[in-house]
């Protein structure tokens, strides 16, 4: 087996817990390819540490037990892990013997399914915040055409008050003038 340049394979540490292999790339943050096996992994250091609310990166990085595995890559998976639950209308509650429905109920699926259901859910934290600003863009439009109008009603109430004051004091001057007295 050939290693390229730009990855390099760590073997799980001496822990007895397995064979997964880490896949990182030499870049100056490495990245780790999340097998199915090293996600059901930390699923299962997520639940045992009673949900993905309770659980921190650095006690699941010590219940996972991976040689090679950073804080780094506990902290991202942990908050992408978080975000999609939260995108699905997940609980983020869990215990030792409880299986959570979410990320991990496609574990049967083949590696192109689990990529591309990443995708998705990665598509759509990217659309949210445009999704968002967008939504933003409208609100303040409509609170200046409110504001707009405010001001419009205002006037028109302003003119109809001199309107209504001037006609009074032509009726008042039409009256004196004319000799009628109340």
């Amino acid at each position: 087996m050939t290693i390229t340049p730009e990855r390099h394979m760590f073997s799980q540490g001496a822990n007895g817990r397995g064979n997964s292999m880490l896949v990182l790339s030499t870049d100056a943050k490495p990245r780790l390819k999340w097998t199915p096996h090293l996600h059901e992994r930390f699923i299962q250091a997520v639940n045992q540490l009673g949900g993905a609310d309770k659980a921190t990166p650095k006690s699941v990085l010590r219940v996972m037990g991976v040689h090679g595995l950073t804080l780094y890559h506990l902290k991202s998976h942990l908050q992408k892990y978080r975000i999609g639950r939260n995108l699905c209308g997940q609980p983020n509650v869990g215990g030792a013997n409880k299986i959570i429905v979410g990320m991990d109920q496609h574990a049967t699926d083949t590696p192109e399914e689990i990529d591309e259901l990443h995708n998705s859910k990665l598509h759509m934290q990217i659309e949210a915040p445009g999704k968002f600003n967008e939504q933003l863009e409208v609100q303040k439009h409509l609170q200046l055409r409110i504001e707009a109008q405010g001001k419009y009603l205002q006037s028109v109430l302003e003119m109809a008050q001199e309107t209504i004051g001037r006609q009074n004091m032509q009726g008042e001057v039409g009256l004196a003038t004319s000799g009628y007295k109340e």
